[in-house]
């Protein structure tokens, strides 16, 4: 086998490497995010329930 044909065989292995690494890093940062986005709206639900408690209690007293 000649070098050149062996140098294109090793690039195109390198290519599929990368572009399999680039399309797992996607994926993990988009779990990532979606799973904080998750997160941040239950906090703002909970926030926003315990600023009614505490409102209610307020008047009441």
């Amino acid at each position: 086998m000649s070098k050149e044909k062996l140098l294109k065989q090793e690039k195109g292995s390198i290519a599929v490497f990368a572009i399999a690494t680039i399309f797992s890093l996607i994926f993990i940062l988009g779990g990532v995010f979606a799973v904080s986005t998750t997160n941040r709206k239950n906090q703002i639900r909970t926030l926003l329930k315990i600023k009614e408690i505490y409102a209610t209690r307020n008047r009441a007293n």
